[in-house]
């Protein structure tokens, strides 16, 4: 086994969501049980943020170091 730096050993997914029209916050339930069913148990979401929009960079790359420093 690699040796997991402190950082990430002791982190555990989570999913930052922007609900489509139709779907909202209710929804969480079915989305992490739709992550059960086709995803490995490590990468299930164990918590849901609900987002208005996600940073990106000229409307393309996603900024994922801006979501660690805000929900993590």
């Amino acid at each position: 086994m690699k040796n997991v730096s402190k950082q990430f050993a002791k982190s555990s997914p989570a999913a930052a969501i922007v609900w489509k029209e139709g779907y909202s916050a209710e929804n969480e339930a079915d989305l992490i049980e739709f992550a059960k069913q086709h995803l490995a148990g490590y990468k299930v979401p164990r918590k849901v943020i609900t987002i208005e929009a996600l940073p990106r960079v000229n409307g393309w790359k996603l900024l994922r170091r801006e979501l660690r420093e805000k929900y993590a």
